[in-house]
């Protein structure tokens, strides 16, 4: 689903607001997936609303009560592949220039990852500076991209074992597999709820 991305200053609360209405309505058990950045959102949601399992893929994990900013370890973005491809803008926000095709799609077919990169739209940073609510404990899986240029594999491993205490499932994936294994992936979520 859109997050509210292009606004300024929308921090974790507004993000998961936005995931939260889009399921009012919805009486079932909630599994819900963030990916990368969505990562911030996910247990944030679970602070407004029943989830019954959170799926962080290839994904930032936030602390309750902190800002992303304040929390994050030093490291977990690939300076080579990553950073190059982010161009600021005069607002505070950021694109993602063409090569960035490769560090988050390596393993899609070319058209679906050139279809996915003209997607991408400008990116404000409020979900990373504003705190996340004081979410509560909930079942949780972190499913790691081995071969995850954005995310790298050993953060992410680390951040796992010492902020969600789990054992990550490592895929020998990049960091985008909905676009590259969308069948897997979707067995796999299905497995886990």
């Amino acid at each position: 689903m859109d997050l509210p991305r292009e606004e300024p200053s929308a921090g974790p609360k507004r993000y998961a607001e936005a995931v939260a209405i889009a399921l009012s309505g919805v009486d079932e058990e909630v599994v819900v997936v963030g990916h990368s950045l969505g990562g911030i959102t996910i247990p944030n949601v679970a602070a407004l609303r029943p989830v019954s399992h959170l799926v962080y893929l290839c994904a930032l994990v936030p602390l309750p009560g902190k800002s992303w900013d304040e929390t994050r370890l030093k490291g977990q973005m690939s300076p080579v592949e990553f950073d190059a491809a982010i161009e600021g803008r005069p607002d505070g926000s950021t694109i993602t220039r063409p090569e960035i095709v490769e560090s988050l799609y390596q393993d899609s077919p070319p058209d679906l990852a050139a279809g996915a990169w003209e997607r991408c739209g400008p990116q404000n940073y409020g979900i990373t500076q504003g705190p996340s609510l004081d979410f509560p404990p909930t079942a949780a899986s972190y499913i790691l991209g081995l071969r995850d240029r954005a995310i790298l594999p050993e953060w992410a491993e680390r951040t796992c074992r010492l902020q969600l205490g789990l054992e990550p499932i490592k895929l020998d994936w990049d960091h985008s597999p909905f676009l590259a294994r969308p069948a897997e992936l979707a067995d796999l979520l299905l497995s886990l709820a």
